[in-house]
């Protein structure tokens, strides 16, 4: 290993200190060293129905969050790390729906689920002119939704018990990572795809006496991804 030489690792030092002494302040910022915790008062009402003898189940839920003092993480002024700190007053509001159904002696499975929520600020004002009230809250996708389904074909070979297809599309969005509203990510979808191989237990006889295993020895599985 080649030893670096003085003047070089003094160089570097010195370069070091240099950016440490531009990008630390002096004297902390006192508004950083502490933050209040968050409060919130969440109300919400649903209802479970089932249809077709059970073979269709749907959820339904209505929601309304009312924040004080709501945690944000940011990131730092030096761009070191991120601190923690306090929003005024936040509102949440939004609907959550789900649907499942099992078909053909429960071999097809079909769900899906969706979710909206508008969380936006009441009240966010931090002087100087930077006013953020009526802002969409960052990290809090407007849309959720999740759909599924998978195909379970038992076999009648030796050493395979069942075959299953399965696919599952899900996104979110759109979503803002500021509180300025400035920029953020639309929506976006992700598709995955499976196939899995079940294979049959087995069994053996030993000292006249026949022992036998419940679960499969062997699992395996394809998965497709596409990003779309």
């Amino acid at each position: 290993m080649t030893r670096m030489p003085d003047a070089v690792k003094q160089n570097a030092i010195a370069g070091i200190t240099k950016t440490m002494d531009r990008i630390v302040p002096d004297e902390p910022d006192l508004r950083n060293l502490s933050y209040k915790p968050e409060q919130s008062w969440n109300y919400e009402a649903g209802t479970h129905l089932s249809f077709l003898d059970g073979r269709l189940q749907a959820d339904l839920a209505a929601f309304y969050m009312q924040t004080r003092d709501q945690q944000l993480a940011q990131f730092s002024e030096s761009g070191l790390g991120r601190v923690m700190v306090n929003a005024g007053k936040s509102r949440s509001c939004g609907v959550e729906a789900s649907l499942r159904t099992l078909w053909l002696d429960n071999r097809l499975s079909i769900a899906a689920d969706y979710g909206f929520t508008e969380a936006t600020f009441e009240n966010y004002d931090l002087g100087g002119g930077v006013d953020y009230t009526d802002n969409r809250v960052p990290f809090v996708p407007r849309h959720t939704m999740t759909a599924t389904a998978s195909f379970r074909q038992p076999t009648k070979c030796d050493l395979l018990r069942s075959f299953t297809f399965g696919a599952r599309v899900k996104g979110a969005g759109d979503i803002m990572w500021d509180e300025a509203n400035t920029f953020g990510q639309d929506f976006y979808a992700q598709l995955d795809a499976s196939i899995e191989a079940e294979l049959k237990a087995f069994a053996f006889l030993s000292m006249n006496r026949r022992f036998a295993q419940d679960i499969a020895p062997r699992h395996f599985s394809f998965d497709i991804k596409w990003h779309f």
